[in-house]
């Protein structure tokens, strides 16, 4: 192929853009090398702080954990030492090149109850803790990784609540979550991952609040894994690996394709987590519960979750904010042409995890972010597990636009569907299969 004037020249081993021509009268001209023209796309890798899932008390008035019973008695009033429940789960596609980190507010531990085996219960000391489950898959591995963070425990009477400005009143939890990468295939997880995080309570843990989110760390590339929505390579230009599909400093043809590729990546990869919902309810759950009641439907027409009393989309409803999907647009998704510059467009995937009563039970759940916007999920298993789709989402144009979602569910005749997990998260990178 014949060097044209665009290209760009290696001399004595450095890239040298190519002349443009005389700027004319007045213009501002500026010259730079291909290696900072490349690093200037990288900066969403540094300022990305998504959160990925999130629960808590959620406007409780109580918490699962009674305030101050005694746990002595004939019946058992307080979780198990080392009994686990869970709050959460929720899928995601990991940001290349971050790790997750935890962050929680709780209040100190109570009790813990065990049983004699003749019908009483007793006190098994005060033990909290919060524990977070992440497993990582790239399509071909997977692996899992936990941290478990303990809460001071209760210095009350019977384990109770702590009063108002008590030295050991709420206290922080944090912790990194292992990522992969310590795994001798850790190019393997730099790039597209999936991870299932799992928000779990151990013991008597009064949880206030609690969520997962990333926070950039490092990628690793090698000579099978070349492929990047970045061209930083652990903090080296030039890199030792070709990434995108082009070696800059040796091959100074490719440096705008390189460019341009490393940006179609980065908008598949890149959009925010709109939504997590969990059937968790915090004034109902038992101390045996190793999982939330199920929200059963049984209406055969559509009804609101989580307020039944909601039977068509407005945009007065209560709901979730897709706001921030705005941020996702990609200009031939919403142009002016296209959608008259009024709402905005953006792939993502819905994720139901669901089951239906009985064999030829058929679940629908609606996912609404406008009059015109729907995406329908059917629920056709006896066995929980995850359903999912992909939807064109209509959102607002720019992410400081009120926006709401709300969803729906209903069954075919006498039918039942139960829902416990629900997500929806930026799907740029995900192919529609039919």
């Amino acid at each position: 192929m014949g060097k044209r004037s665009i290209d760009l020249e290696v001399v004595n081993g450095q890239v040298i853009p190519p002349f443009l021509g005389n700027g004319s009268g007045g213009a501002v001209a500026s010259r730079g090398d291909a290696r900072g023209a490349c690093s200037r796309q990288d900066q969403l890798v540094t300022v990305g702080r998504r959160i990925l899932a999130a629960t808590g008390i959620q406007g409780s008035p109580q918490f699962s954990i009674p305030n101050g019973t005694d746990p002595n008695g004939g019946s058992q009033v307080y979780p198990g030492k080392t009994f686990e429940r869970t709050r959460l789960v929720v899928g995601q596609r990991l940001t290349p090149g971050c790790r997750l980190r935890v962050e929680a507010l709780v209040l100190p531990a109570g009790p813990n109850s065990t049983t004699t085996g003749i019908g009483s219960w007793w006190s098994d000391g005060r033990y909290g803790s919060l524990i977070v489950e992440v497993e990582y898959t790239n399509g071909i591995n997977s692996y899992d990784r936990e941290v478990e963070m303990a809460a001071p425990s209760s210095g009350e009477a019977n384990g109770a609540e702590p009063t108002a400005f008590h030295p050991l009143g709420i206290r922080v939890l944090n912790a990194t979550i292992e990522h992969p990468a310590n795994v001798e295939d850790a190019p393997a997880f730099s790039g597209e991952v999936d991870v299932t995080i799992s928000i779990v309570m151990k013991g008597s843990l009064r949880l206030i609040d609690a969520c997962v989110y990333e926070v950039p760390y490092e990628l690793h590339h090698d000579d099978t894994h070349r492929e990047g929505a970045v061209h930083l390579a652990q903090g080296t230009y030039p890199s030792e690996y070709a990434l995108t599909g082009a070696n800059l400093p040796t091959d100074a043809r490719w440096g705008a394709r390189q460019c341009l590729k490393t940006v179609h990546d980065q908008r598949q990869l890149w959009g925010p987590a709109l939504m997590q919902w969990s059937s968790w309810d915090e004034s109902t759950a038992g101390v045996t519960d190793a999982e939330p009641d199920p929200l059963v439907i049984s209406s055969t027409s559509f009804v609101g979750i989580p307020y039944s009393s909601i039977t068509t989309y407005s945009e007065s409803n209560p709901g979730w904010s897709v706001s921030s999907g705005g941020t996702a647009r990609c200009a031939e998704w919403s142009g002016i042409l296209e959608l008259r510059e009024g709402v905005g467009c953006i792939p993502v995937v819905v994720r139901v995890y669901a089951r239906v009563a009985a064999t030829g039970d058929v679940g629908i759940i609606r996912f609404q972010s406008a009059p015109h916007s729907y995406a329908d999920i059917r629920v056709t298993a006896t066995t929980y597990g995850w359903v999912e789709g992909l939807w064109w989402m209509a959102c607002p144009i720019h992410s400081n636009i009120l926006s709401v979602l709300q969803i729906f569910a209903r069954v075919q005749a006498s039918d039942q569907v139960w829902i416990r997990y629900m997500s929806i998260h930026y799907g740029g990178h995900a192919q529609l299969q039919q």
